[in-house]
């Protein structure tokens, strides 16, 4: 039979294996097991207090996340009156300030015929169109001079001509003529012809002996054989 108590004065039985022990030990040297078990029941306790407490907040977070969600579900709905007839308005405003776009069309200068174009064209000596070439680019003028070379390439003509006769009948100050060419109608060298076009300043070339030479250039819009 096992004992209750123990049997000798001061000591008293392990609760684990029943081996008489001291009363003040709290730990049994024979099987090294803890005598009182109120520090494990107050652990158990405290866990049991915090898991409750964090059971409990996270049952009132999700009814205020529900609250929330409630609130804003109730804020948002349809317009009032007051807001349908504010948008409708401004449609209407914006409707009446709105005005069409005017089309923008573009002047396009009549095609001179012959005539009027040449009626048109100054006469302007080379000094001055190669001292002050900024001052007639773009006009329109005329010219009469000796062709001194041609080169035509398909439809176009090249030709570089002197335009100051001098008191012996001698022609120089040579420019650069651009011209149509017509096959049935050809200027050749040695000619005298007048140039009716348009002046488009100076033009640097190089000669045949590879140096660069600047004269006066003319696009010729009609050509005349003088002599």
């Amino acid at each position: 039979m096992a004992k209750n108590k123990a049997e000798t004065p001061g000591m008293k039985l392990c609760k684990h294996c029943q081996t008489e022990i001291p009363k003040a030990a709290k730990i049994c040297p024979n099987c090294k097991k803890r005598q009182s078990r109120k520090g494990l029941i107050a652990l158990l306790v405290i866990i049991i207090i915090i898991v409750l407490f964090i059971i409990a907040a996270a049952g009132g977070g999700s009814d205020n996340t529900k609250s929330e969600t409630t609130v804003s579900t109730e804020t948002v709905g349809e317009p009032t009156g007051t807001e349908e007839t504010q948008v409708e308005e401004d449609t209407t405003t914006t409707e009446e300030t709105v005005e069409p776009e005017e089309e923008i069309v573009e002047e396009v200068e009549p095609e001179l015929t012959e005539e009027e174009y040449k009626s048109e064209c100054e006469e302007i000596g080379y000094k001055d169109l190669a001292r002050t070439p900024d001052d007639y680019a773009g006009s329109k003028i005329t010219v009469t001079g000796e062709i001194m070379q041609v080169q035509e390439s398909g439809s176009e003509a090249i030709y570089l001509m002197n335009i100051t006769e001098d008191e012996y009948g001698f022609w120089e100050d040579l420019v650069w003529i651009n011209a149509p060419l017509d096959q049935n109608n050809r200027y050749l060298e040695d000619d005298i012809v007048q140039i009716w076009g348009e002046y488009q300043g100076i033009r640097t070339y190089s000669t045949v002996l590879s140096a660069e030479n600047s004269v006066p250039e003319i696009n010729a819009e009609y050509l005349e054989l003088s002599e």
